[in-house]
Parts: C-alpha cells; structure tokens; sequence
C-alpha cells in the first residue's frame, strides 16, 4: 500500500530497525510502537487524508495466517467474529474486540489500548479492515447500518461515506460499526467447518507459543487494559492472565523483571505521549493511568522527568 503513493517502504521500515524480507511469514511480529511510527510517517508523506481507510483496499484474510483462514472459513459472520474477538492477540496484544448486540444491531467496538503517533489513522485503519474482512466473508454488498469514528470530521467526508457505504458519525465516543442482528447467522458461502476448525486449532497453538515466549509482554498488555479501570492490583491481573498471582511473579522474575516495575514502566511511557501527544487534560490522564488524585499523577511525573505535566506540555520536547 505504501509503494503506491510512490514512497519506499523499506527505508520506513528500516528506519525503526525492521528489515522486510519477503515473503513474509504471517507469524513475524513487529512491536506495535514502531508500526505506529511508520504508518504515522507514511500517511504524512503521502499527504492523503484518507490514508487510514485504505488499509482495507489492500487487506486480505490470508495476511493473518492461521486466524485468517479460520474467519474465511467460518460458518457464520457470528461465528468469524467471535473467533477475531477470542484470537486477536495474534495480530496486536494491545487489541481488543468488543461485540454488542440488541434485537436489531451489533455493534462492533474495536479498541487499541495505547496511544498513537496518528491516531485518526490507526483508528481508520483498525475500522476499514475489520470492515473489509467482513465482506470477504459476506459479499461486496455487507449491509452496514452505521459507523461511528472517534476521530475529528476530515475536510472530504465522501472518501469515508463512500468505503464504508452507510452514514459515518464522526467526533463520536467511540469507533463502532453496527449491522442488522439477523444477518449473523446467514450460512456464508465460503464455509467450510472442518478447515476452520484445524486452523484455529494451528491459532490456538502459535497464542500458546506466543505466550510461553513473551510472558512479559502479556501481563504488559493487561496491565495497560487495566490501567483505566482505577485502582487494580497483582490478583486482578493474573486472575485476567488464568494464573495465580505467585506463578505470575515467580514467570516474571524468571524474565528479569517484577509487577511493579512493568507498572512503573508504563505508566511514565503513556504519560509522556498521553501529555505531549494527546489532547486530554490532566485530570483525564490522571484517571487513565489508574491514579486517584491529580496531585499523585503530578508528583510522579516530575519524580520520572524532573518537572510537572503542565511545564512538558507548554514545552514541547523538554521530556527526554
């Protein structure tokens, strides 16, 4: 997709450290802050307002391996988008998919919990491929009721009408596609149980394997999910994780780390870019990393970056 802008995607990808060699293995996993980094700089060179959206031009089912052969074969679109829902810490741990449904609707929240360098572009991205990937399943004429995109209206609204074809709510609380209830359970041409079946199996596999070889980056990521709920301990998390709170800590000392330094960890990181790239005001930051006073959230933020939030946001940079 990048190439056709007339930009060259290896010197991005190089530029973060990664080294694209094709083909490319559906299991290689690149962390997630230098993919946001090389989508954000790619969609400012490009100049392209809708550059988010057109990820869902370029999208196939099969990019996602195992995963995406089970939701091509999958009976119905329930039964894909339950298992996207249950698998998609394959494609990134810090996602979430979140299904609601009434007597007419389902509305489908897609959630990334962790900044961005674009976050219009992220979000438009994450919203046009799970949109995409459901009329690979469907068909072309995927009968979408609504849209709703947090991000801010863009000067040419048609680009966005036009993809997803139904009304598109912008500045909204939250990114949600919503369809009719009563198309869920259509049987899709493309079922086929047993292949699904043996591939979310090889699915199920490689997120085992994945969590034996990153347990650090697990608990992490649930940290992070956590985090906005307000006060949330070790209990909370490894009940989350399906572990006891001492296994969590004796797998995390046996990678060199503990529960409180992750937190620490992560709470400076998302205040820095929360504080210099982020339109919330502290009070709201405050809340988002699970602090219970502003006056605590500021006491540790001139404690990790020698001065206050409000001085690193009126000075641009001055965090290290």
């Amino acid at each position: 997709m990048i190439d056709s802008y007339g930009l060259d995607p290896r010197s991005l990808f190089e530029s973060e450290g990664v080294t694209i060699t094709l083909p490319v293995d559906s299991e290689d996993r690149i962390p997630y802050e230098k993919i946001d980094r090389v989508r954000a700089r790619a969609a400012e060179l490009s100049g392209d307002e809708a550059f988010g959206i057109r990820f869902g031009d370029y999208m196939h089912p099969s990019y996602m391996g195992a995963l995406g052969f089970a939701w091509l074969a999958s009976r119905t679109l329930r039964i894909a988008l339950n298992r996207w829902r249950q698998y998609i810490r394959i494609l990134n741990s810090h996602a979430r998919l979140e299904i609601l449904e009434n007597a007419e609707l389902i509305e489908l929240n897609l959630c990334v919990d962790l900044p961005s360098k674009n976050l219009p572009v992220r979000d438009d991205a994450a919203m046009a491929v799970l949109t995409e990937m459901m009329r690979y399943n469907y068909g072309p004429g995927l009968p979408l009721a609504s849209v709703s995109l947090h991000r801010p209206r863009p000067r040419n609204d048609g680009n966005w009408q036009r993809f997803f074809g139904c009304e598109v709510e912008f500045d909204a609380p939250h990114n949600a596609v919503r369809l009719p209830s009563d198309m869920a359970d259509t049987i899709l041409p493309s079922a086929n149980p047993r292949l699904a079946q043996l591939n979310e199996d090889l699915a199920v596999q490689y997120l085992e394997r994945l969590d034996r070889e990153d347990f650090t980056g697990c608990v992490r990521a649930e940290i992070v999910r956590q985090l906005a709920c307000g006060q949330f301990n070790q209990n909370q998390v490894a009940e989350a994780l399906h572990i006891t709170p001492r296994t969590m800590r004796r797998r995390l000392q046996a990678e060199e780390t503990t529960f409180k330094e992750l937190v620490t960890t992560i709470r400076r990181h998302l205040a820095n870019e929360y504080v210099q790239g982020s339109e919330m005001t502290l009070t709201e930051i405050s809340f988002n990393l699970g602090f219970a006073e502003l006056s605590s959230f500021t006491r540790a933020y001139r404690n990790w970056h020698g001065h206050s939030p409000t001085h690193a946001r009126s000075n641009p940079g001055a965090t290290a």
